[in-house]
């Protein structure tokens, strides 16, 4: 009986033991911009964007776009418990949005999507500069922090060209953007690689028929 009794007090306190590991085992925040173009209109839409949000506390984040390009009509933050946002032109630029955010507790999965993702901003935007053919919006966070005891992250910056010749979707990663245009340079690179094995299957077969009638010789 006594060994029974300290076997699960042995499992209580390991269990214990674990909770915080167990509550606190967030994701690696991630920035991430998704934009659509209406080319009838001359509008974009830009979803600012974190991969992983749920965790968070407070972060300072930016979205920079070309003033020369595209003008701010409006935007519509995202409705979330226990949130604090301020959004606006940042001070003493003319190409920096800062958006202020702070949960009092954390930003819980209920916030989130399935994926713990959220879209925290949507910016409305105007081309202004009907001859361009692209515009470039960049998201970073001048400063991040997540539960426990708002430990400081550092999501890497996040750059989204979005060509303005059609009206598409465009999805951003650190590692760059998917695009229209994109789906078409791959399908000319793909055109080449089927050229370039033909050609060497072409080459090998003229060798081997070479050596062969050189061996019959």
């Amino acid at each position: 009986m006594k060994k029974l009794t300290a076997t699960i007090l042995a499992i209580f306190i390991l269990a214990i033991s674990l909770l915080p590991f167990t509550s606190f085992a967030w994701g690696e925040p991630e920035l991430m911009l998704n934009a659509s173009y209406d080319a009838e209109k001359k509008t974009i839409s830009v979803e600012y964007r974190v991969l992983e949000f749920a965790g968070t506390e407070s972060a300072d984040f930016r979205l920079r776009f070309d003033p020369k390009v595209v003008e701010l009509v409006d935007f519509e933050e995202a409705k979330m418990s226990n949130v604090i946002m301020e959004t606006g032109i940042m001070e003493g630029t003319d190409n920096t949005i800062a958006i202020q955010f702070v949960d009092l507790y954390y930003v819980e999965e209920k916030d989130c999507e399935d994926d713990n993702s959220a879209t925290v901003v949507t910016f409305n935007f105007k081309v202004i500069n009907e001859s361009a053919t692209e515009t470039v919006f960049v998201s970073m966070a001048d400063s991040y922090n997540m539960d426990p005891d708002s430990v400081e992250k550092h999501p890497e910056r996040a750059t989204l060209k979005l060509p303005l010749n059609e009206g598409s979707l465009i999805k951003s990663t650190v590692e760059g953007y998917v695009s229209s245009e994109n789906t078409d340079n791959n399908k000319n690179i793909t055109k080449v690689i089927v050229a370039a094995v033909i050609a060497a299957v072409v080459l090998v077969g003229g060798t081997i028929a070479v050596v062969v009638k050189y061996r019959k010789k």
